[in-house]
């Protein structure tokens, strides 16, 4: 605080012999907040910390007023709050760490936009964090009609594709169902 670098000081959740073994302490800044957490259970602050603080000019932030929503009427009596995200790693890919992100939501019906928004976040975030994401490229998409081809650049175009077409009639062959009865129920 002398520095300028924080202009007051508070505690949180502090017994009342913390506060008084504080309030003791001689060349010291002062406290001037309390930040207590006043949960539903019974066990109250109010008894000794509040007496004791107001004795000393050290006022009450409040937290968690709503007892963290259980008293909005958001969770119902004996029902657990839902969990908290959970990211899991899941395998090592081509050149990736693949993770996956559990998220719960009471509107599973909005799951996809829910999913396209936290997508977009992490995105930005590892943008801002100068973190590129390679993309993995498997198709290749020409779109220009001014693109003119050199007589090498075709053959080796058509020579690829008949390569890639050899690939799948080996594939097919090599495959026990035959052609022409996929999806049909015997």
């Amino acid at each position: 605080m002398r520095q300028g670098k924080a202009r007051y000081i508070g505690f949180s959740e502090w017994s009342p012999q913390q506060i008084q073994a504080a309030l003791n302490l001689a060349n010291v800044e002062r406290f001037v907040s309390s930040h207590p957490n006043i949960p539903c259970s019974g066990a109250e602050p109010e008894a000794q910390v509040f007496p004791l603080c107001a004795a000393n000019g050290i006022s009450q932030i409040v937290w968690s007023p709503l007892a963290q929503g259980v008293l909005t009427g958001k969770y119902q009596p004996g029902q657990a709050p839902p969990p908290l995200p959970l990211v899991l790693f899941k395998e090592f890919g081509n050149n990736t760490l693949n993770f996956e992100l559990l998220v719960w939501t009471a509107e599973p019906n909005k799951q996809f936009l829910l999913k396209s928004d936290l997508y977009y976040i992490i995105y930005e975030v590892l943008q801002q964090r100068e973190i590129e994401i390679p993309l993995a490229q498997l198709d290749l998409h020409l779109r220009s009609g001014k693109l003119e081809l050199t007589p090498e650049m075709q053959l080796a175009l058509i020579q690829m594709v008949e390569r890639l077409s050899n690939q799948e009639s080996d594939i097919d062959s090599s495959n026990p169902i035959e052609k022409g009865t996929e999806g049909i129920d015997a």
